[in-house]
């Protein structure tokens, strides 16, 4: 019986046990519930349980004071499931993590347990996803990228770069690009520290902090590139660039950024912060052919890495990130070391106009053309003006200070807390004492070979350029490039002395390939007094005069006009009331496009401009040529011409030179003409290898036929004939005896106050197989004396130039096309118009020289429909159908005699340009 009842008791202890705990479940999940809902914290149920025990104590305590086995078995049973309960209840109520709550419910409720779900097991569930995709992504992009890196172990051992070489045409060396011969390996130690500071501040400021790259620096980069539409923007760690100068190739791919990023993590793994560092400072390249810190040091400096001031640390550490950008040899130094715009000549609006904004801002009416003043010669050169006191800005805060990267990089250091504000002051104005040596790398040709240097840069990249062991075979020509600088020097003292002009430029072309066979672009590329390392043949300037020569081409393509077609030399208004002179002030009247031209006069350049159709079809004219400059400009310009409220033109003083063009691009438009219409561009590169051989540009002849030929012959037998230019000095500086050549000079002035100056001398001209242009001038536009002028300045320099190259080549006369008519000593295309053009023209009576026009035949003058006649005409005369045979005119009186010594000065200001002929002038 007893058994009986202890087998009952037993079971009704499991069956209570199995209701208290589903009881005690029931109660938790309520009283989470609802402090879901109350927000309020619960009472824990070991608490309760606790409580609740010591109530009952007492009383059990009364009732017996002996337990008997029976009790204390189940007192026993109940302290055990009272203990396991309390367990459970802590395991709820003080774990209340989703997965403990999910594994009680899942075991006990297993089907109940999918509606308990957190946001935050959401969360780490996507998470723990993308982990894990993350994971195998990387796996997979080391088991694609991974297999060809190279071993980062051998980095000490292995060159940084390979050099890049230009040679002219017959395979002289003109110039090695970053050498690996100038480098000196120093250890860490040993180095400046304002040198490491300033590198990391500049370069990677996180380099202690990053594993190898910054992801943070990616993504923003990422983000702007993006934005951008492109790939070029970086956010390379000093790791990194390590890994990819010494081991990858400089094209700008994820691929090749994907391989650099495990490259940087490899060789974070393998070396040293230090070590890495060391690497880097002794492996950059600083330009000048200096690879590494400490040959950097001695080549810009005379000293070595361990000596290096603030100032000169900066400017070091301001190089790596593009060395030829920032060099401090060329024509970007201010880039690099910044400077006070306080320091350069101030000129104002009225008195340049030498840069195409002032001529834009200028109304037709105050341009004039003709490009000398022949009256002023007798009285000698002017003085030199007095040079003004160059004060200096106050600091790197001044409002006329424009910082350089060396200043950005002081910047930085302050940032980082390497230096403070005042050594920054002091590095500041210690760079205006800074001086760096004289290159001592030998080099030919130096403003060609940045030239070419600029267009594989633009092909190929920088990178490639500066270390990937290219080798660049030139057009240039050994023997005309030596002849050019020759003539350039020798006639430097006269020019500086007689002229005023302290540079001098020249571009020789193959008109038939468009190769570039000599280019100076200054008489000295290393003195700083001249700016010598302007680029004078590729910048822009007035071309004055000579540019009329194209001006009558298009006449000739668009209009048919001939050599014989009749446009008057009388003072005439043109549209906006522009009313121009000639450089003489005077007008010579009935004249034939041949003679208007050789003579330079100005009225039948710009009849020639219309007969074109005007200014927007002499730029579509001019586009064919490779002469954009002028339309480059003019879009730029009307960018904002809506909001600003009136539109650009260059108008009719376009036609006498008044827009800026390069010299390169002039003599790339006279050599269409040497060819007979056939347009070769411009180019000064035969052949590039990369560093196995490879060839990988070679030179095409791409010639295409751009202009009639019947209108570049015509063009050229009018600048090739000897007998229609004036003569005296003007026939003989032009001729070449024994040779047919054209030519035509041309000279560009400023206005100062009422007065003229030249500034521009020019000579452009060619046979068959070489064009020559020479410019002479002050590189920074400044005014000339009163007697330069492009016949005295450039024209000698042409004819000593060409006489020396030509000296022994045949003649080549100009081979004649087809289909040209010819009357006379006249030539005509075959599609000439028979009118007479003069008739759309009006000039202007004065009572003074109604005689003198009596005895020539008056100028017709039907008014076209248009808005640039603003006179009544004259009664019109019968159309010329057979335009006369061309009379040799009678000689000009000679220019005067060139002095053995400087004339002195003049006592008194010459007779200014009468002020209703504007501002500009254009001649010959």
């Amino acid at each position: 019986m007893a058994k009986k009842k202890k087998k009952k008791s037993v079971k009704k202890s499991k069956s209570q046990k199995k209701k208290s705990s589903v009881s005690k479940a029931s109660t938790q999940k309520k009283t989470t519930s609802a402090k879901k809902k109350s927000g309020k914290k619960s009472t824990s149920s070991k608490a309760a349980g606790e409580k609740e025990q010591k109530k009952s104590e007492p009383k059990k305590a009364a009732k017996k004071s002996k337990p008997t086995k029976e009790s204390k078995a189940k007192a026993d049973n109940k302290s055990k499931k009272s203990s396991e309960e309390i367990a459970l209840a802590e395991k709820i109520s003080l774990d209340h993590s989703p997965y403990s709550v999910r594994q009680y419910f899942t075991n006990r409720y297993g089907k109940h347990v999918r509606k308990y779900k957190k946001p935050v097991f959401w969360v780490l569930k996507i998470a723990g996803v993308f982990l894990g995709l993350g994971v195998l992504g990387f796996i997979s992009i080391f088991l694609v990228f991974g297999r060809d890196l190279p071993d980062v172990t051998q980095l000490k051992e292995m060159n940084f770069a390979e050099t890049t070489i230009i040679y002219d045409r017959e395979g002289n060396v003109l110039y090695s690009i970053f050498s690996e011969e100038n480098r000196d390996y120093v250890p860490l130690s040993y180095i400046d520290e304002n040198v490491i500071h300033a590198t990391l501040a500049i370069e990677d400021k996180k380099f202690y902090d990053h594993f190898g790259f910054d992801p943070v620096a990616i993504i923003r980069a990422q983000i702007k590139n993006l934005e951008e539409d492109d790939t070029r923007q970086g956010a390379s760690t000093i790791t990194q660039q390590l890994a990819k100068n010494v081991f990858l190739s400089p094209e700008k791919t994820y691929e090749r950024k994907i391989k650099e990023l495990l490259l940087s993590l490899q060789i974070e793994y393998l070396f040293s912060k230090d070590e890495i560092l060391e690497m880097y400072l002794n492996k950059i390249a600083y330009g000048s052919n200096a690879f590494g810190v400490e040959a950097a040091s001695k080549t810009f400096f005379g000293k070595s890495s361990h000596d290096l001031s603030l100032a000169e640390a900066s400017v070091l550490a301001a190089l790596p990130k593009a060395p030829s950008q920032y060099s401090p040899y060329g024509q970007n130094k201010n880039d690099l070391m910044g400077y006070c715009k306080m320091d350069e000549p101030v000129e104002s609006l009225e008195e340049v106009l030498t840069e195409g904004e002032l001529v834009a801002s200028a109304p037709p009416e105050e341009l004039t053309e003709g490009d000398s003043l022949p009256e002023a010669t007798a009285e000698g050169p002017e003085t030199e003006p007095a040079p003004r006191p160059e004060p200096k800005c106050s600091g790197p805060d001044d409002p006329n200070y424009v910082k350089g990267r060396k200043d950005l990089v002081l910047e930085r250091m302050i940032e980082d807390g390497y230096i403070t504000h005042d050594q920054m002051v002091s590095a500041w104005r210690e760079g205006f004492d800074v001086t760096f040596l004289d290159p001592v790398h030998k080099i030919e040709a130096p403003h060609f070979v940045f030239y070419v240097k600029e267009l594989l840069e633009k092909e190929y990249g920088k990178e490639l350029v500066e270390s990937g062991g290219l080798e660049v075979v030139t057009t240039l020509d050994p023997r005309l490039q030596s002849l050019a600088e020759d003539v350039v020097a020798e006639r430097a003292d006269f020019n500086q002395g007689r002229l005023g002009a302290n540079n001098a430029a020249m571009v020789a072309l193959d008109p038939r390939t468009g190769q570039v066979l000599a280019m100076v672009g200054s008489r000295n590329y290393w003195d700083e007094s001249i700016d010598g390392q302007v680029n004078v043949a590729t910048s822009l300037r007035q071309p004055g005069s000579s540019f009329k020569p194209l001006v009558y081409a298009a006449a000739i393509q668009n209009g048919g006009i001939g050599s014989g077609t009749i446009l008057g030399d009388y003072k005439t208004v043109f549209e906006r009331n522009y009313t121009p002179s000639n450089s003489d002030n005077t007008f010579k009247g009935r004249m034939t496009a041949r003679t208007a031209l050789a003579s330079s006069r100005n009225i039948p350049a710009i009849k020639a401009f219309y007969i074109a159709g005007g200014e927007d079809k002499l730029l579509e004219f001019l586009d064919k040529l490779g002469i954009v400059s002028l339309r480059a400009f003019k879009d730029e310009f009307n960018k904002d011409a809506e909001e600003r409220g009136w539109t650009f033109n260059f108008g009719p003083p376009m036609a006498i030179g008044s827009g800026e063009l390069s010299l390169l691009e002039l003599v790339g438009g006279y050599s269409v003409m040497a060819n007979g219409g056939v347009r070769a561009p411009v180019n000064p590169i035969l052949e590039v290898r990369d560093r196995n051989g490879n060839v990988i540009e070679k030179f095409e002849d791409k010639g295409e036929q751009v202009v009639d030929p019947q209108v570049a012959y015509v063009l050229s037998s009018m600048l090739s004939d000897v007998y229609a230019r004036p003569g005296g000095t003007w026939r003989n500086t032009l001729t070449i005896p024994g040779h047919t050549v054209a030519a035509k000079t041309g000279t560009s002035n400023k206005k100062i106050g009422r007065t003229n100056y030249p500034n521009n001398l020019l000579t452009l001209g060619y046979t068959p197989s070489i064009a020559l242009g020479v410019w002479v001038g002050n590189t920074d536009g400044e005014r000339l004396y009163y007697n330069a002028w492009g016949l005295t300045g450039a024209a000698p320099m042409w004819k000593m130039f060409m006489e020396r190259a030509l000296a022994d080549v045949p003649d080549e006369p100009f081979p004649q096309p087809e289909g040209l008519i010819w009357k006379g000593n006249e030539v005509y295309p075959s599609f000439m118009e028979q009118k007479n053009y003069d008739a759309q023209f009006v000039k202007i009576k004065k009572k003074d020289d109604e005689e003198e026009e009596e005895e020539q035949e008056p100028a017709p003058a039907v008014v076209p429909e248009s808005d640039f006649v603003t006179t009544k005409p004259d009664e019109p005369e019968e159309v010329i159908a057979t335009p006369e045979p061309l009379v040799e005119p009678a000689p000009a009186p000679e220019l005067p005699p060139e002095p053995e010594t400087t004339p002195p000065a003049p006592t008194e200001e010459p007779t200014p340009v009468p002020e209703g002929d504007g501002g500009v002038t254009y001649g010959f």
